[in-house]
């Protein structure tokens, strides 16, 4: 019982410090890594948005366009790419902060659906799970979509009524979890249904 009253008690400021953990292992990780692109996915990812970046279009080779990748990523990599001239690490650095995002809404939701205890619990999993800190320092787009789909979720309950707030607030929250989710299609079109059903 004690445990319990203590977890609701300090949630959010585990929640905050499973952020910062997450943020350390999985940036330490990365800069670990450094540039070197270890999968034939990653070098993809990387020729297509070097190709948009260099006026050469959605393209592999520079000339033939390609449908081979869904967009949403590289449009999510290509801004790092252009501030930072192509930096392989910064380019890490977003599935480091989306990483750090995805803590931060579990905590949300699962505040949201149980407790606050409930949300630093989730908060605490989600920052130390190996698999997702892995995922997230490789130019692969899950854990990107996975910080999508649960800002989705989030944005998407705000809008509720049951939440107690105004109408424009509501529109606004249902717009961007709309928004949300339609970026997420295009990062992952698999998760199209997910969002269909959470609609």
């Amino acid at each position: 019982v004690r445990l319990s009253v203590w977890l609701e008690e300090h949630a959010r400021t585990i929640a905050l410090v499973a952020v910062g953990v997450s943020v350390m292992i999985a940036g330490g990780y990365a800069l670990f890594l450094g540039g070197e692109l270890r999968y034939y996915d990653e070098q993809v990812y990387v020729a297509i948005t070097r190709s948009l970046a260099h006026g050469h279009g959605f393209t592999l080779d520079g000339v033939q366009a390609t449908a081979y990748r869904p967009p949403g990523y590289i449009f999510e990599l290509l801004p790092v790419y252009l501030a930072t001239g192509g930096s392989v690490l910064a380019m890490r650095m977003v599935g480091v902060l989306a990483l750090a995002g995805s803590v931060w809404f579990a905590y949300l939701i699962g505040r949201r659906v149980h407790a606050p205890a409930t949300g630093a619990l989730a908060a605490v999993v989600v920052a130390c799970y190996p698999l997702l800190i892995y995922t997230a320092t490789t130019l692969y787009p899950q854990v990107p979509a996975l910080f999508l789909l649960l800002a989705m979720i989030e944005t998407g309950l705000r809008a509720l009524p049951a939440d107690g707030v105004t109408g424009r607030h509501r529109l606004i929250m249902a717009l961007s979890s709309g928004l949300l989710g339609g970026v997420l299609t295009l990062t992952v079109p698999t998760f199209g249904v997910t969002v269909v059903g959470f609609v």
